[in-house]
């Protein structure tokens, strides 16, 4: 083998760039032993998003036995965020050249600049946004060797750029229980917060009210804060499905039939909760809520109350005091 060595190396250690930011580096590669004919070496560079997953779907089969038939549908979906620009360079020769390459180490370096309006490196369970620069060398009638390096981008969020986040917001729902034929009075639980944007770190003000008229105990509120990534599949028709968790919950006590409770609680978000920018990525989305739950006895349902809010990398100048902060 002639190429001994092949190294993508960027000027960034790290490699963290932001959108906008132009990459640099070189590229290395060691020929040994003897020379090699090539038609060219090329670097290129991918930013893309791609979603995928199964899903177990039943068939009626007319004019059989066997009746139905269980398979897996497959769903899919990809974009491609360098496709309007430059990002296939030639570092020597072309698509119809030829060169050769003596024994030794070659170096090129390179400049790539990013677009402006990319999302966040990102990885969910079934989807992801990636950065790639691949370097791949053309032998003549023999081989194609490639060599791939990640790269990260991290787009900031900046909340501020949204006024409506900073506005208070209100989730209120009632609800009635039955026992047998009797109907109770209603239970209504409301949640409030000042405020609609934060980050990591930083804690949510939660004010709680839940009014129990009605004949059913509630063993407990619980106040979290949970993520929802939606994923849209564009093949073979449009389709979405969802990934959920919880990032935190407390709990707080209960209220007894026809009693009142108010309370302000701070929900603590983690700091180690990475938030990527997907404003750009079209099949792929980050969402997240502030959901209160009344907790009660089964055979009767859980109450919630849920209040969308977002996660950002720079707070909210009305949010920002020193207090919201561990």
């Amino acid at each position: 083998m002639s190429v001994e060595n092949v190294q993508i190396i960027f000027d960034e250690p790290t490699a963290v760039f932001t959108p906008g930011q132009t990459i640099s580096g070189r590229v290395s590669i060691v020929i040994s032993n003897s020379s090699l004919n090539i038609k060219y070496i090329q670097l290129k560079f991918l930013g893309e998003a791609s979603v995928s997953w199964y899903e177990r779907r039943n068939e009626v089969r007319y004019r059989s036995r066997r009746g139905r038939r269980s398979f897996n549908r497959y769903f899919t979906s990809k974009e491609d965020y360098f496709k309007n620009i430059k990002n296939k360079f030639f570092l020597v020769g072309a698509e119809k050249g030829k060169s050769q390459l003596e024994v030794g180490e070659y170096v090129y370096p390179f400049n790539f600049s990013l677009p402006h309006e990319i999302p966040s490196t990102f990885k969910g369970e079934y989807g992801e946004v990636f950065y790639t620069a691949k370097v791949k060398i053309n032998v003549p009638l023999r081989m194609i060797i490639e060599k791939k390096t990640t790269f990260e981008v991290i787009s900031p969020v900046h909340l501020n750029e949204e006024p409506s986040l900073a506005e208070p917001k209100t989730a209120l729902k009632e609800k009635f229980y039955c026992c047998f034929l009797c109907k109770s009075g209603p239970m209504t639980l409301i949640a409030y917060i000042p405020y609609s944007g934060f980050i990591p770190g930083q804690s949510i003000p939660v004010t709680v009210e839940l009014d129990n008229n009605s004949n059913v105990y509630v063993k407990s509120i619980e106040i979290k804060l949970d993520r929802t990534l939606e994923y849209k599949a564009l093949w073979p028709s449009g389709n979405i499905t969802h990934e959920h968790s919880n990032i935190v919950s407390v709990f707080i006590n209960g209220v007894e039939k026809y009693k009142s409770k108010t309370c302000l609680k701070q929900l603590q978000i983690p700091n180690e909760i990475m938030v990527p920018n997907l404003k750009h990525c079209d099949i792929i989305t980050d969402k997240y809520f502030l959901n209160v739950e009344a907790h009660v006895n089964i055979p009767h349902l859980n109450e919630v109350a849920s209040i969308k809010i977002k996660l950002g990398s720079t707070p909210l100048t009305i949010g920002s005091n020193d207090s919201e902060f561990d």
